[in-house]
């Protein structure tokens, strides 16, 4: 099911809104924990690069999510030059690898 307010707008609106997400339940934590390890794999497909999986948090798992994701974007700013990434509930950061 779609998971917030559908409310009626006109096209014009329509096409600057982002779409609602939607809400999936399966069977089992082994099932869900499957399909988020997987997840990443959707940007490699373009019919998909757009589409992205978060797991079932609770109010204060996602109030604690948006300060790390605050952060993140602030060493993003910062820091242009390394690698940053959530891991777990911090904020890493890495000298980003050099390519050959």
């Amino acid at each position: 099911c779609r998971v917030g307010s559908g409310a009626k707008s006109t096209p014009q609106d329509s096409a600057d809104r982002r779409p609602r997400p939607v809400k999936v339940t399966v069977g089992s934590s082994a099932i869900v924990k499957e399909i988020l390890s997987r997840a990443k794999r959707l940007k490699d497909c373009s019919e998909f690069r757009g589409v992205y999986l978060a797991p079932d948090r609770s109010l204060e798992q996602r109030t604690e999510h948006k300060k790390l994701v605050v952060e993140l974007k602030k060493r993003l700013s910062d820091q242009p030059e390394k690698r940053h990434f959530i891991r777990g509930n911090e904020v890493i950061s890495a000298e980003k690898q050099k390519r050959d």
